[in-house]
C-alpha cells in the first residue's frame, strides 16, 4: 500500500512540475570598449580649463559583438579610462603641466555627474594616464539615448604654449540579464 502511494505520490509531482516554467534569467557581465572622445586644447595661461564636446555612441552596435541587445542590460558603468596628451612637437607637453582633471558625462536628459577623475595628476613625465573612475555612475540612460556629453575640466599649473590634443578613452562594464 504504501508503494502505491509513493508511485501515485511521485506521478503527482511529475505532472505538477512538467507544465512549470523557469523565469530566472542569466546574469552577464562584460567589459565594452566606450567611444574615444579628442579634445584639442589651445594655447591658455595657466590656470582652470573646460572642455565640452558631445559624442554619439551606438552602444547597440557594441553589444552586438555579444549577442546582447539594449532591453537586455540593465546596468552600465565606468570600468577604466586612459587620457593620453598628442604632441608631436620638439618638446611635448606631459601631464607635469596639469595638476588634476575630471570628466563629468550628461546629456539634456541626465544632469552631468563626475564619471572620471585624478587629484593629484602625477608629475613623472607621463604623456597617458589612468584616472580614477566612479564605478557606482550608471550611465544606463545616456547610452540609450545614444547622446553623451563629456564635459573636461581641470588645472593647467603652467601655461599651455601650443596646441595639444588630449584623448580620452573609457571602457564600460556593462551587465545584461538573458532569457535562458
Amino acid at each position: 500500500m504504501n508503494t502505491l502511494k509513493t508511485i501515485a505520490f511521485a506521478a503527482f509531482a511529475i505532472f505538477l512540475f512538467s507544465n512549470a516554467t523557469c523565469n530566472k534569467k542569466i546574469k552577464l557581465v562584460r567589459t565594452i570598449d566606450g567611444g574615444t572622445i579628442t579634445f584639442t586644447a589651445l594655447p591658455q595661461a595657466a590656470g582652470t580649463f573646460d572642455f565640452n564636446q558631445s559624442l554619439k555612441f551606438d552602444m547597440e552596435a557594441e553589444l552586438k559583438k555579444f549577442d546582447i541587445a539594449m532591453v537586455d542590460l540593465t546596468q552600465v558603468v565606468p570600468e577604466s579610462a586612459t587620457i593620453t596628451i598628442e604632441d608631436s612637437t620638439a618638446t611635448p607637453v606631459t601631464f607635469d603641466i596639469v595638476d588634476y582633471v575630471n570628466l563629468e558625462l550628461g546629456n539634456s536628459t541626465v544632469a552631468n555627474k563626475r564619471a572620471v577623475f585624478k587629484d593629484p595628476v602625477p608629475h613623472t613625465g607621463l604623456t597617458t594616464i589612468t584616472p580614477d573612475v566612479d564605478p557606482t555612475f550608471d550611465v544606463l540612460a545616456l547610452v540609450q539615448a545614444n547622446d553623451v556629453n563629456y564635459h573636461f575640466t581641470g588645472k593647467l599649473n603652467k601655461a599651455l604654449d601650443h596646441q595639444i590634443k588630449l584623448k580620452f578613452a573609457i571602457k564600460w562594464k556593462v551587465t545584461a540579464e538573458l532569457a535562458p
